[in-house]
């Protein structure tokens, strides 16, 4: 039964991470200077993939 408490955190953490990566691909092809407004969103898409990660790592944990 603990499979299905940690399997939707791990599914959240995952979507987040993909999420992160297509908007820095994304912030990528449309110019990444980070004095620019489209520049500074740049850190939103690694805020993503950590916060993806912190998920996972402590669904696991738990």
């Amino acid at each position: 039964m603990k499979f299905q408490g940690v399997l939707p955190p791990i599914i959240l953490g995952l979507i987040l991470i993909v999420i992160g990566f297509l908007y820095r691909r994304y912030l990528s092809k449309n110019g990444n200077e980070f004095d620019t407004p489209i520049g500074k969103l740049y850190g939103i898409s690694i805020l993503f993939i950590c916060c993806g990660f912190l998920i996972i790592l402590l669904a696991l944990l738990t």
